[in-house]
């Protein structure tokens, strides 16, 4: 499924949304056109199907890397938002339009009972007060919120993957979590 959603947003990254056929999604899937008007009515839907299996997953890759008590926090952490964002660092870089879904998926949360972002703030701040960074829960949502807001303007300005990696890690270590 993950290849499947990937090859549609990458397929709008590359054309824009205007410019993107029904038969080219098709065809980067692999199926026939016949096939994706069966499972969606429209592009739209299929934007729609795409942008929510990748918010979820992205979330639950996330939210896997914060279960692991055995590792170093700041390097548990990276991981993390290394899982959360990078991926879509790479979809903003695969075309000329790949920054036109930047709004759409951040806007994603309204599609939904609860903003993806929200909860992922939540589970941070829990992460945080669990391993003993923050010993309040005001302290813990504050951390969280600082490092998913630089995790999201190091998004927009990354040039590569690798350096989102990089330059999270400086983060990282400025919010003082380096070492625990």
């Amino acid at each position: 499924m993950r290849r499947t959603y990937m090859a549609l947003l990458t397929q709008f990254a590359q054309q824009g949304y205007r410019k993107t056929s029904m038969a080219v999604l098709a065809q980067s899937i692999e199926v026939s056109r016949q096939t994706l008007y069966n499972r969606f009515a429209n592009k739209e839907a299929a934007l729609n199907w795409a942008v929510s299996c990748m918010v979820t997953d992205l979330r639950l890759d996330a939210l896997s890397c914060l279960a692991d008590e055995q590792r170093p926090v700041a390097t548990v952490l990276l991981d993390a938002f290394c899982q959360w964002l990078s991926p879509i660092v790479g979809l903003l870089l695969s075309g000329p339009y790949g920054r036109e879904y930047l709004g759409y998926g951040a806007s994603f949360g309204g599609h939904q009972a609860k903003d993806p972002l929200d909860g992922f703030i939540a589970e941070l701040s829990r992460y945080l007060r669990r391993r003993g960074v923050c010993t309040s829960p005001r302290q813990a949502r504050e951390l969280a919120f600082l490092l998913v807001m630089a995790g999201k303007g190091l998004m927009l300005t990354s040039t590569s993957q690798e350096g989102f990696r990089k330059d999270m890690a400086q983060a990282i270590r400025g919010a003082g979590i380096e070492g625990r």
